[in-house]
């Protein structure tokens, strides 16, 4: 079976609902793609550090508190070569507990959608090498140390959008 291109339908689904898990938690930014959103947009998402107030304190990612994302124009991405990491990787999405991450395809996005049914598993391996899978990897190895910091000292706390509090990462699913 010949590897499936993933191809854009423009329907700009991927750039609403993007706040997830319930409220909580909004699109995942790295700190140099925060400057793409205005600030005020913008709240902590992953952070590392024995305590809030400890001088070991540091964010690692921010996150997009809109549901809706504000460069979404006619269903067109208006900052499309340089829109963030998270949105390059789409319609790929990390799913399972965060030690052991799985990659799979959005069931919501609506090209999954047309194939599902077909011959589409919701495994990566369906699909042609493509600028969406080669980005989450990338995604991936930016969060690495985050991750992998169990048995370690340092702490992962997560910044809660509904209670607008840290609290602390337990190992639950936060990408």
């Amino acid at each position: 079976m010949p590897a499936i291109e993933f191809i854009c339908l423009n329907c700009g689904n991927c750039c609403r609902n993007l706040i997830g898990n319930e409220g909580t938690a909004g699109l995942i930014l790295f700190p140099d793609e925060v400057a793409l959103f205005q600030k005020r947009n913008i709240k902590p998402c992953a952070a590392t550090g024995k305590s809030l107030t400890h001088g070991s304190f540091k964010i690692i990612t921010y996150q997009l508190t809109e549901n809706v994302c504000p460069h979404l124009k006619d269903n067109s991405c208006t900052i499309y070569q340089e829109r963030p990491l998270s949105c390059k990787g789409y319609p790929f999405v990390l799913s399972g507990d965060s030690r052991q991450p799985s990659l799979l395809t959005d069931l919501e996005c609506t090209f999954i959608k047309e194939l599902k049914g077909r011959y589409l598993s919701r495994s990566i391996h369906d699909f042609a090498h493509c600028e969406s899978i080669e980005a989450r990897t990338v995604f991936l190895e930016k969060l690495r140390d985050y991750y992998m910091l169990e048995g370690r000292k340092i702490k992962r706390w997560i910044y809660n959008l509904k209670t607008e509090k840290w609290e602390r990462y337990l190992y639950e699913r936060h990408f």
